[in-house]
């Protein structure tokens, strides 16, 4: 992907609502799969691993000539899925920093403002609608993060199941074909534990933000009336 390209994803996902961000990651792979650059560098030996063969070849082979095209082949394929899933990790995690420089400075703001509100000694019913604005959000996030909990989950149980028939050396799957499967599922988790984490902190910075909407009318109505009316409106 050319910076331009990266730049582009970075400020849809930081902009697009969060229905479509799956979209916007999805376009940016089919971009870095089909940049010209990794085309100009894909070597020959890629190439002539990458090429499938006919019956003829395959029949002229030894069983020994067989395993070893299998196994150049699981590198080709898990190297290619491994580069793609890299960049997408690294744009989630760009994201991720994103939202805490966001949630961080809102944070401060609100402490701010709060110290203000203390002053006029409000804090008692501001604590009241925090806690209703919270158990709300967070309502919201059970779903999401128990959906990426599970794809975790999954992830590890598979990885322990392809780790114990490595160990029993069944012939008939060559080990790199296993190991290649061991590290895509440690990429999905690596990429759902990212994902999971931008959903929680997504959910806190919108809290956050509902919170210092609230400060920001408390303190120009000044009047605890008003409060207890906000608290009513969530």
């Amino acid at each position: 992907m050319k910076n331009s390209e990266i730049e582009e994803t970075l400020t849809r996902l930081l902009t697009d609502p969060l229905e479509t961000k799956e979209n916007v990651l999805s376009d940016a792979i089919i971009k870095t799969e089909n940049t010209e650059d990794d085309k100009n560098d894909r070597s020959l030996q890629q190439v002539l691993v990458k090429r499938r063969r006919t019956k003829r070849e395959m029949s002229a082979m030894s069983a020994e000539e067989k395993y070893e095209l299998k196994k150049a082949q699981n590198r080709e394929s898990s190297a290619n899925y491994l580069a793609r899933k890299k960049i997408l990790t690294s744009l989630l995690r760009e994201y991720r920093s994103e939202i805490e420089k966001n949630l961080e400075m809102v944070k401060e703001e609100n402490k701010d403002l709060e110290a203000k509100i203390s002053e006029k000694n409000q804090l008692g019913e501001l604590k009241k609608l925090k806690s209703t604005l919270k158990k709300e959000k967070w309502w919201e996030a059970e779903g999401i993060l128990k959906e990426k909990d599970q794809v975790l989950e999954q992830c590890s149980s598979k990885i322990e199941s392809i780790q114990t028939t490595r160990k029993s050396h069944p012939s008939e799957i060559p080990i790199s074909t296993l190991n290649s499967q061991i590290s895509r599922e440690r990429m999905k988790m690596r990429v759902a534990g990212i994902e999971r984490e931008i959903h929680r902190l997504q959910l806190e910075f919108e809290y956050e933000m509902s919170v210092n909407e609230v400060l920001k009318q408390v303190l120009d109505n000044g009047n605890e009336e008003e409060i207890k009316m906000e608290i009513d409106d969530f």
